[in-house]
């Protein structure tokens, strides 16, 4: 937005994340930084991304395409939403001035970051609980979503962390409680354009485990993040 996030500066490096999936203890459920344990919470979650919402449950349950409004007037025919399907009824729609057009670009938009950042799969596919979800505009900012993300994130790391397949992470919520990155946009908003990627892979070169971090470079205790040690 604005320019303000460079593709440069958020790239992402797998070995990065590797690293942080690897410092996981599945007993605590913590990721291991130097000599101290840290949680992931969701309010790393929520300040990271500047993501405001409500606190309404979302609840998890089995539905079916055939159910779902937006499936049907979009005329989707896979058996998943995917996101070369969104993108494509976005250019189709953009240039709709009818209110139902301009509505389901918002809700395609919505589904794109669900699919691609907040809940992403190997598949790029979005469940159609979460196209459930934003057929109603006026209930989305309700929803707990941040819970949904912290809960999806934790529940991918716990489960496959040992194999390293599949998994998830956030390399920005490194540079946030560590010392390895210079901050770049000190009052950024949201705090994903505060750091430059690429400087936190050259910090982690000489470093194979986060446990190896020396005590300069290790976890800050940061006001506005609460968390557990």
């Amino acid at each position: 937005m604005n320019k303000k996030l460079l593709s440069d500066n958020c790239r992402k490096y797998d070995e990065v994340v590797l690293k942080i999936i690897q410092s996981y203890e599945e007993d605590s459920s913590s990721f291991t930084m130097g000599d101290r344990k840290l949680k992931l919470t969701k309010e790393h979650v929520k300040v990271i991304f500047g993501i405001s919402c409500g606190s309404a449950k979302m609840v998890e349950t089995n539905i079916k395409k055939e159910s779902v409004a937006l499936a049907k007037r979009l005329g989707i025919k896979e058996a998943r939403l995917s996101t070369p399907a969104m993108k494509q009824k976005i250019k189709e729609l953009k240039s709709s001035k009818k209110e139902q057009d301009v509505d389901d670009v918002v809700r395609l938009l919505y589904l794109y970051l669900c699919a691609t950042l907040f809940s992403s799969n190997q598949g790029t596919t979005v469940k159609w609980l979460y196209v459930q979800h934003v057929e109603d505009l006026e209930k989305v900012k309700q929803y707990d979503w941040i819970e949904a993300i912290t809960k999806y994130l934790l529940m991918s790391i716990h489960k496959n962390h040992k194999e390293l397949k599949g998994l998830k992470g956030s390399t920005y919520w490194l540079c946030e409680h560590t010392k390895l990155v210079d901050v770049k946009n000190p009052n950024a908003v949201p705090r994903v354009i505060k750091w430059k990627i690429s400087d936190l892979q050259k910090s982690l070169k000489d470093f194979e485990h986060l446990s190896q971090l020396p005590g300069d470079k290790g976890i800050m205790s940061l006001l506005f993040f609460p968390f557990d040690v």
